[in-house]
């Protein structure tokens, strides 16, 4: 996992005065929390699965992140959702070359 974010990603508190400083001046930005997806409705289907090894739900709908998150085992044996920036970074790192191929 990594310990550092990329330069180009800042992560801020989520607060209405964090929203208008960082709002007006980003390209992109990634609002996660919770820990229990959203239902999402796909062809009239809201019970979605996504296989754990390649992210993918249907052809071309991809998941990841805190709603689709990959479980590790950690070395006591049990295991967790690997949750958290880092996470999803190493996470899209690994799945999205795969993704683009299709």
């Amino acid at each position: 996992m990594l310990q550092t974010h990329p330069a180009n990603i800042e992560r801020v508190l989520f607060d209405p005065k964090t929203i208008s400083l960082y709002l007006a001046q980003s390209t992109k930005i990634i609002y996660a929390f919770g820990y229990e997806p959203n239902k999402i409705l796909v062809n009239g289907l809201t019970h979605l699965t996504c296989d754990q090894a390649t992210g993918v739900i249907q052809k071309k709908l991809y998941g990841i992140g805190i709603a689709f998150p990959e479980i590790e085992q950690n070395k006591d044996g049990s295991c967790e959702k690997a949750i958290g920036l880092h996470a999803f970074i190493d996470r899209i790192k690994q799945l999205m070359p795969a993704w683009l191929q299709k």
